[in-house]
């Protein structure tokens, strides 16, 4: 258990005690698998059209006998295409809608929130069509057209919520409909609650490249370095840090040595022509002395070749070549691959992870998605159909 005065400076949520200041940077990415401790769980939440990016987090003050101190949030489509709305489904605006759910146990049975004509309530039985969104987009240019991405840290009684906004931009069109001039716009958000529910905002984006504003990606992605999203917060020494994917498939990083939700106060360190690395959807937590994250990118990025991952030949996408990678860095900024998870049985694809430290069970989960692939028709479906998560003891991490 960390001490009062290092959970002020380092967030519970991402930091775990774990004996390997004994680590050499691997050097090579190993399957992950039940032979090196880690285990598979089945089903945890579906009966939705198309979600991803489950962020979870324990309240410990919820642990009681009637409580669910465990918290789920995720996010896009609950129950039809862009939430458009349809007979007996009012819909949401905006592409994408962020929701969340509860359980008691982090392999469930979770229960997500929704609303029916008797009010609020706990959702049971996976009726998407009721599931009602805890965060929609406003109407600026940054922020009209999608919000997802959670990435939450819980500290002294409030959740702290960096997300990925995207706004149709100055002409008010999104990039894929008739009449865009603009493309999208991309910036990092950050919101606080003290439910999970209700939520404040940050006033304006608190990462966004200077330029995103009326910039054409679309036409000219040659000299586009924007397209912030995909936060993976963490408060450590007193500094809020946070890793985040930019111009489509780099890693960049920014802190904030203030108040989390000051514009202001955040500066990018790691950006432009300067990432980290070349990978998408990374996220971070420190487990002893080194820093662990997650990401899906082509698995030949990371050195992957494995014939066991399906590949496609009329998918132009290559889809299923995008795979959950392990990474390691002793300093935040030098990864290594280090691992790779094959797919679940009967699925192309299982993509966009989260990392979850449970310091209750001690054990490391990483939530994802698994995407349709060709699991239901003979063209690769890229929408995600139900979410699940893989975990591991964190005794499995020490280095002896």
């Amino acid at each position: 258990m960390q001490k009062k005065q290092d959970y002020v400076l380092n967030d519970r949520d991402n930091h775990i005690d774990c004996d390997n200041s004994k680590w050499t940077p691997p050097t090579k990415a190993v399957l992950n698998d039940q032979s090196n401790g880690w285990h598979q769980s089945g089903v945890l939440i579906d009966g939705f059209y198309s979600m991803y990016q489950p962020e979870v987090i324990y309240v410990p003050e919820w642990d009681t006998e009637e409580g669910y101190p465990y918290r789920m949030w995720f996010f896009a489509w609950a129950y039809t295409q862009e939430n458009d709305p349809c007979d007996g489904y009012e819909g949401y605006p905006g592409g994408d809608a962020m929701f969340t759910a509860r359980a008691k146990d982090p392999l469930g049975p979770w229960e997500v929130y929704a609303k029916d004509e008797n009010g609020f309530f706990w959702d049971k039985e996976r009726h998407a069509e009721l599931w009602y969104p805890v965060l929609l987009c406003q109407d600026v240019w940054y922020d009209s057209w999608h919000v997802g991405d959670p990435s939450i840290v819980y500290l002294d009684g409030v959740f702290h919520m960096a997300y990925s906004s995207m706004g149709a931009d100055v002409d008010g069109i999104p990039y894929h409909k008739e009449g865009d001039t603009d493309g999208n716009s991309s910036c990092i958000m950050g919101a606080i609650s003290r439910d999970g529910i209700n939520w404040t905002r940050s006033e304006a984006p608190l990462v966004v490249w200077e330029h995103e504003k009326g910039y054409d990606e679309i036409r000219h992605p040659e000299g586009y370095f924007g397209g912030h999203q995909r936060p993976s917060l963490m408060l450590e020494d007193g500094i809020w840090k946070m890793w985040y994917d930019y111009r489509g498939a780099q890693i960049g990083y920014a802190e904030c040595k203030g108040d989390f939700l000051d514009p202001d106060a955040w500066h990018e360190i790691r950006c432009g022509h300067n990432p980290i690395m070349k990978s998408v959807d990374l996220d971070v937590i420190k487990i002893g002395d080194i820093y662990y994250g997650w990401g899906d990118p082509y698995v030949h990025w990371a050195g992957i070749d494995d014939p066991r991952i399906p590949l496609h030949e009329d998918d132009a996408s290559r889809w299923s070549q995008r795979q959950i990678v392990e990474y390691q860095s002793r300093d935040g900024f030098n990864w290594y691959p280090s691992g790779y998870f094959l797919p679940d049985e009967g699925y192309d694809a299982i993509q966009i992870p989260q990392a979850f430290i449970d310091h209750k069970q001690g054990r490391i989960y990483v939530y994802y998605a698994t995407q349709r692939g060709k699991r239901e028709c003979d063209v690769y479906d890229w929408r995600w159909d139900s979410i699940r998560c893989r975990y591991r003891d964190i005794k499995e991490f020490e280095i002896k």
